[in-house]
């Protein structure tokens, strides 16, 4: 690329690809968007040394990890109005004049996104994230020993992966009345042994792999209605796991887990309004039979196939054809009696 170079972004793009200018140095002094633009790639940026300052149009919605990482002289950052911005990548702007010149403390991008924290936290901080805030940053309070609450905003819609990770003194987390919260993230809280209760917003819908992992002391957890996935892990190693009763263990809609029961039961029966069974909550089970009611619309990995011989459905047929099967193999073992009405 030649010195001094300039580029005009073609209207009707979408999407500014990974690494799309990485290679550029020192040569792009100037880069302008399309109103079309949505989204802008890892470390598409990266190093244009000479870059000063950049308009990002309304559609976007993303801004990925170090996408203008080192863009040094890099001190202009225009968002433009009734944007939707919903998610930054953790390095996106380090190494910016941008960056450098925000005060220390909580730094948000085009107040939507939580995107760091700047300086030392002080001893016992309780974060107040600032009304109009959609997303927290992947990874943006890691092993941050001074985070002792945390108030989030109705406005919020996702928490990133890791975002308060091995927060160990964390010991309040209190959601805002109209909480609009869809999504907690992998690893989201992991680690927070100070936890002792949580009550989820109704708008919960996602929680992700390992985000309360470890909480080991998080013995109170109101889990709304609401709350359709919720992935492997999520609430493993918590007291609230370990105090559950044994047999199938439900969070939300979800099936989630499976005690062992004593004796063995060979016969277990979903409760109905569950719509999802997750993957593998039987592997310890000696099961030969299942009851499952018509409610169910996702039947997740290895939750039948290895461990049930026959399955009673509540539904018919068709009702269980249109079942959300994921599962890399064969039912062949199994045999399903369609709408079934009583008891064996």
């Amino acid at each position: 690329m030649p010195a001094n170079t300039t580029i005009v972004v073609a209207e009707g793009t979408e999407v500014i690809a990974k690494n799309a200018f990485h290679s550029c140095g020192g040569a792009l002094i100037r880069i302008e968007f399309p109103d079309s633009l949505k989204s802008i790639g890892e470390f598409a940026f990266q190093g244009c040394s000479n870059l000063t300052g950049i308009e990002i149009p309304a559609l976007v919605t993303d801004i990925g990890l170090g996408a203008f990482k080192n863009c040094g002289s890099l001190a202009d950052i225009i968002f433009e109005e009734n944007g939707g911005l919903e998610s930054v990548g953790i390095t996106a702007f380090e190494g910016t004049a941008w960056y450098d010149r925000q005060s220390d403390g909580v730094v948000y991008v085009d107040n939507k996104v939580l995107y760091k924290y700047k300086g030392d936290m002080p001893a016992n901080t309780t974060l107040v994230i600032a009304e109009g805030t959609k997303s927290v940053t992947n990874e943006v309070f890691w092993w941050q020993a001074n985070l002792a609450g945390l108030e989030i905003p109705s406005s919020l819609i996702s928490i990133g992966n890791n975002a308060f990770a091995e927060c160990r003194t964390l010991a309040s987390v209190i959601f805002a009345e109209n909480s609009k919260l869809r999504r907690i993230g992998n690893g989201a809280f992991a680690g927070a042994f100070a936890l002792t209760k949580i009550v989820f917003p109704p708008s919960l819908t996602n929680i992700g792999n390992s985000a309360f992992y470890g909480c080991i002391n998080l013995a109170d957890i109101d889990i709304p209605s609401s709350l359709t996935n919720i992935d492997s892990d999520a609430l493993s190693d918590t007291a609230w796991y370990t105090n559950q009763p044994e047999g199938v263990v439900y969070a939300g809609k979800v099936a989630y887990g499976y005690k062992k029961t004593t004796p063995a039961a060979t016969r277990v029966t979903i409760a109905e309004g569950t719509e999802v069974i997750k993957r593998d909550i039987f592997s310890n089970a000696d099961m030969s039979e299942i009851e499952i009611p018509v409610s169910v619309t996702n039947i997740e990995g290895r939750s039948l196939g290895l461990y049930p011989t026959r399955v009673y459905y509540r539904g018919t047929k068709d009702q269980w054809e249109n079942i959300e099967i994921t599962y890399l193999g064969s039912y062949d073992n199994i045999t399903v009696e369609y709408e079934y009405t009583g008891t064996v």
